[in-house]
């Protein structure tokens, strides 16, 4: 599976991958600001993206 296609799962399947450590926190994060980044100048759906902030909590949820 793509990367990219981790965006198209549910959160409970998210979820389930990062408990198997299939996928990690953070690269789970990337793709979502990697699909917000490609699509967000065609949609303006988002008002602010934190993504420094996303990453980090990621990286500290990774660490635990």
């Amino acid at each position: 599976m793509e990367l990219r296609d981790y965006t198209a799962l549910t959160a409970v399947e998210m979820a389930e991958l990062v408990r198997r450590r299939t996928v990690s926190p953070v690269e789970l994060t990337q793709a979502a600001l990697d699909a917000i980044e490609e699509t967000e100048p065609k949609v303006n759906a988002y008002s602010a993206v934190f993504a420094a902030e996303a990453l980090a909590r990621a990286a500290d949820l990774e660490a635990e």
